[in-house]
């Protein structure tokens, strides 16, 4: 994983933020020898991403995303692009079920990227079929022991039981497909910890019959992705963090990033423009809802996100509010300096006190990406958080619809 801070500033304002008043128009050129293109000065047109490599603008980001993970993960783009098409139209329909049928629906699950499998604790309703089926995306249906409720009520004892044996370090998440709990406990004091048999014999009666897979390590369960260094602005060391979405609170707008990252910043620099610009701290948040925070600032902002080392920009036309294991999503931060994807491996997580994380298949990123976006074309899914060892280290993100409960905030669209 790479480490290395990539620029000696602090850059928070990833946002494509160019001078107060600046026109959407074009991209930046070197000006000699042939025209290269360096950056996109204003905002870019709704549903569009402008193409660094080429200085073109393009239209659905999808395809691109598609193209990128096909060829990490060995798969025909065309295969995946269906897939992450479905996970949009599966978004509404989701959340719906989860609203309506809470006590009897769990969740889907991508059993490959063309097949999705709907849980349900009891038959499922004919207009929940329905919602689904006109979705046309293929599901077949699995009856389950227990419902989304069911899972987060037991998932909160367990981590009600872990805190009253005095256990403070912990990653505690729901197991869709396997229909049970898993639990991390971290040892980073000169304090025993209590056995596994302890623990277990200790947990109340009705998560004595649970599927519990539990693992003890040393050290931290969850690692916040910001860290010191940079330049120096004359009172407080700067934090290294990263920028992920534009947001707004009436008609005041700011740009937000993890929550961790502390109140002290009061500048950034973006590396493709090279503008500088003041940020003034509003409020954060760490808890219940995730991890999240949000500046205003004397530059410009608008509603879009930079992706990639070459400075490619998305437009955000939607905010993620659903997902699913397996779900295919991709992250940047400025410090890798690198646009990463996995897939949703865990969707309700609670680590290193906040709670709503969600974590994926892998742990690519590293200090300095905390905050950077999380998306699938032009949908907002959330702000990197860090890493949460959870059956092995994974990159977790706070999610981008909870930013509103959390900070009063929400995303900026198109």
């Amino acid at each position: 994983m790479e480490t290395r801070l990539r620029f000696p500033v602090l850059m928070i304002g990833l946002l494509v933020l160019g001078a107060v008043g600046a026109q959407p128009a074009r991209a930046q050129d070197s000006g000699t020898g042939p025209q290269v293109p360096k950056a996109w000065i204003g905002d870019v047109p709704d549903g569009m991403w402008y193409d660094a490599q080429t200085g073109q603008l393009r239209d659905d980001p999808l395809e691109r995303d598609a193209t990128i993970a096909a060829l990490d993960r060995g798969l025909d783009p065309a295969e995946l692009i269906t897939q992450l098409r479905a996970q949009q139209k599966l978004d509404t329909a989701l959340n719906i079920l989860q609203d309506r049928y809470a006590d009897s629906f769990e969740g889907l699950y991508w059993a490959d990227t063309s097949h999705a499998v709907a849980q349900f604790k009891s038959p499922i309703p004919d207009d929940a079929w329905a919602l689904l089926a006109g979705t046309g995306v293929p599901i077949t249906l699995q009856i389950v022991r227990y419902s989304s409720a069911d899972l987060n009520r037991l998932q909160d004892e367990l981590a009600a039981s872990l805190r009253e044996l005095g256990l403070r370090d912990y990653a505690v998440a729901s197991d869709t497909r396997a229909q049970g709990l898993v639990a991390t406990i971290g040892k980073s004091g000169p304090r025993a910890l209590p056995s596994e048999e302890e623990i277990r014999a200790r947990l109340p009666g009705q998560l004595l019959s649970v599927d519990i897979h539990m693992e003890f390590v040393n050290g931290p369960v969850a690692l916040p992705w910001s860290v010191l260094g940079g330049a120096i602005d004359g009172q407080n060391p700067d934090l290294w963090c990263t920028s992920g979405f534009s947001v707004y609170s009436g008609s005041t707008q700011g740009t937000a990033t993890a929550g961790h990252c502390g109140t002290s910043m009061n500048w950034y620099k973006n590396p493709f423009t090279g503008a500088t610009h003041s940020l003034t701290y509003k409020n954060g948040y760490i808890g219940t809802w995730g991890d999240f925070e949000w500046f205003t600032s004397n530059g410009a902002i608008t509603d879009d996100f930079y992706h990639t080392s070459a400075g490619s920009v998305t437009d955000v036309s939607s905010v993620k509010s659903s997902f699913s294991v397996g779900d295919t999503l991709y992250w940047y931060g400025q410090a890798t300096n690198q646009e990463h994807n996995g897939t949703v491996s865990y969707t309700r997580v609670a680590a290193g006190g906040r709670d709503h994380l969600v974590c994926m298949s892998n742990n690519q990123g590293g200090p300095g990406d905390s905050g950077g976006p999380v998306y699938a074309g032009g949908s907002a899914a959330g702000y990197i958080f860090g890493s949460v060892n959870l059956n092995g280290w994974r990159m977790c993100f706070s999610e981008a619809a909870y930013i509103d409960d959390a900070i009063g905030v929400s995303i900026k669209l198109s």
